[in-house]
């Protein structure tokens, strides 16, 4: 008899906790329910333990919240070599296979059981050492649950409603039922995160502030994409735009949180090891700011120990991904550029539009890898190559923000990794990116709070940092400068989304794009708008989760195995 799906991503949720035995035994020397949790201690592990779950999803990327964000948007095409179907097919919002988000749908409950765990069992530690982390902790645990579920609206629309960590198997919840958890959530750790300024937290952790944006962004997003004038919550009452920005205000005011003092120096291709030796970080005296800068309001951290026997999301593998496929591991042709599969080449529409709106915003170079004007090599006098006997989509453009970043030492040598020499991180290019993912970063707040109010204010001084004059408020301004100052982090589908516009901008901006296949001129075509229409830009739920809820759980329009058989073969390599 099949098990239901839930009680089976408990069990998974169990195996990742490493408290064996949890439930049900009386054991002195194992966790269980009768000394777990009891301490300070026992709370931290606990709250650890979600956040894994972060880095868990990143080192299976390719169905991770921010790669679908990334390649299902405008900004990027699928690319990568033919083996790379699933990030195709996202492109194109098509099957690539029955349980493609098994992996995403797995970590994601796995974390959101690891908080209902939290949450149930808090007021069993009465070991404080530091009774003020009660309140700092379980504010994470909230924070994470929220936006484990917001991640999982975002890609499936509605989901199963879990707030206790009894297996059950329950069908989908409604938008609002999920989108008021979501809410409640982030009001709960609003309350309970101290109001300490940022650079009082350690980094990585969920804060006040990070909160604060989070609800705003759901707000955006809920408001936009359902037509709706506020936030439900789990009691009834509703959080309109003018709490939203109350709460805003308060991020912007009182956070210490502030715009970096150049644009390019969050991103890792300004550190120290790398920019003596690349003239565009020298010449324009670039200096890395670092992880977890004042810019930085959340963003999953990655360290220097993974290897092949351990999970690779302690390395950010969204690098690795998104890093130049060529034929000599990134030696002295591309640098500072190295190795990794070139999935999500950029697309040349984006680069175009920007020079034509923005002719003189440093950002666009900031952000892009133009081949034309920095893949020259200036060592040996050979001209740099992919291997295009494999790649697909390929446009010659890639993106900066997230992308192997290779460092010189003194000898000359070139490393994998600028990380080996700042933090000693084993050599391996496909391990060595320890750089944040940002999820939430200062620039996008003031965005937010322009479009709230209807004020140029947020977006001008975005704009005075790049140097570009002030701007009168509208909504194409707005939308605008949220496409260049938030370009390749993961945003902008969601963006498209909520404006209603994802369909006919996306198909608009890829289809008919010259690209090359194998080596080959071909133009980038798709079914984008047809498959847009049958599934509202929402992607399938694991075939192998709905046949394990015996019918409860129902696949999501537009990706029945029908669809399957209708799309999978009209790619075109």
């Amino acid at each position: 008899m099949k098990k239901n799906i839930l009680y089976i991503l408990l069990s998974v949720a169990l195996i990742f906790s490493g408290c064996e035995d949890f439930l049900d035994t009386e054991s002195y020397t194992k966790k269980n329910n009768k000394n777990f949790p009891l301490t300070q201690e026992d709370a931290m592990q606990m709250t650890t333990g979600i956040y894994t779950c972060l880095k868990t999803q990143i080192g299976k990327p390719r169905t991770s919240h921010f790669f679908v964000a990334e390649i299902a948007g405008d900004e990027r095409f699928g690319g990568g070599s033919r083996s790379n179907r699933e990030s195709q097919c996202i492109d194109r919002i098509q099957y690539s296979e029955e349980s493609q988000f098994r992996d995403f749908w797995a970590t994601c409950y796995s974390a959101i059981f690891r908080a209902n765990m939290a949450i149930s069992t808090w007021d069993n530690i009465t070991q404080w050492d530091n009774p003020e982390l009660s309140n700092q902790y379980l504010g994470e645990v909230y924070f994470l649950r929220a936006l484990f579920y917001y991640q999982m609206v975002q890609i499936f629309g509605q989901v199963p409603l879990l707030t206790n960590p009894e297996p059950v198997n329950k069908p989908k919840a409604s938008p609002e039922e999920l989108y008021a958890l979501i809410t409640s959530d982030l009001i709960e750790a609003i309350n309970l995160l101290p109001s300490k300024k940022y650079d009082q937290t350690e980094s990585g952790r969920a804060t006040k502030w990070a909160a604060e944006a989070q609800l705003a962004r759901v707000f955006l997003f809920y408001t936009g994409f359902y037509k709706k004038d506020a936030l439900p919550t789990v009691d009834g009452r509703s959080i309109n735009k003018a709490k939203v920005l109350e709460y805003l205000n308060d991020c912007i005011e009182n956070s210490g949180h502030d715009l970096v003092s150049d644009f390019r120096n969050i991103w890792a291709y300004s550190n120290e090891y790398t920019r003596k030796d690349y003239p565009y970080s020298s010449e324009n005296n670039l200096q890395w700011e670092g992880d977890g800068c004042k810019e930085t309001l959340f963003a999953i951290k990655f360290g220097n120990l993974a290897d092949f026997n351990e999970p690779l999301g302690y390395s950010n593998q969204i690098c690795l991904n998104f890093a130049l496929r060529n034929q000599r591991g990134g030696d002295a042709a591309s640098f500072p550029y190295g190795q990794g599969w070139a999935i999500g080449c950029v697309n040349t529409t984006l680069w175009e539009d920007w020079l034509r709106e923005e002719p003189n915003d440093l950002r666009r170079q900031g952000t892009i890898i133009s081949d034309e004007l920095e893949l020259q090599d200036n060592y040996n006098g050979k001209e740099w190559s992919t291997d295009r006997s494999k790649q697909v989509e390929e446009t010659r453009y890639w993106g900066k923000k997230y992308i192997s970043v290779l460092a010189k030492d003194d000898n000359g040598k070139i490393w994998k990794s600028y990380s080996c020499l700042a933090f000693n991180t084993p050599e391996n290019y496909q391990l060595s990116h320890t750089n944040d993912l940002i999820l939430t970063r200062f620039a996008d707040v003031l965005l937010m709070h322009s479009e709230l109010t209807g004020t140029a204010d947020g977006i001008n001084r975005v704009r005075n940092r790049v140097n570009l004059p002030p701007v009168q408020y509208s909504m194409d301004v707005l939308k605008r400068e949220r496409r260049y100052e938030l370009a390749l982090e993961g945003i902008r589908w969601w963006d498209l989304m909520r404006w209603g516009e994802a369909m006919n901008v996306v198909s608009a901006k890829q289809e008919g794009v010259n690209i090359k296949v194998l080596g080959k001129d071909e133009k980038y075509t798709s079914i984008f708008k047809e498959r847009f229409r049958k599934t509202n830009g929402f992607f399938p739920i694991p075939e192998s989760q709905i046949a394990l809820s015996n019918g409860i759980l129902e696949q999501n329009p537009g990706w029945t195995l029908e669809d399957k058989d209708a799309y999978f073969e009209n790619l075109p390599y």
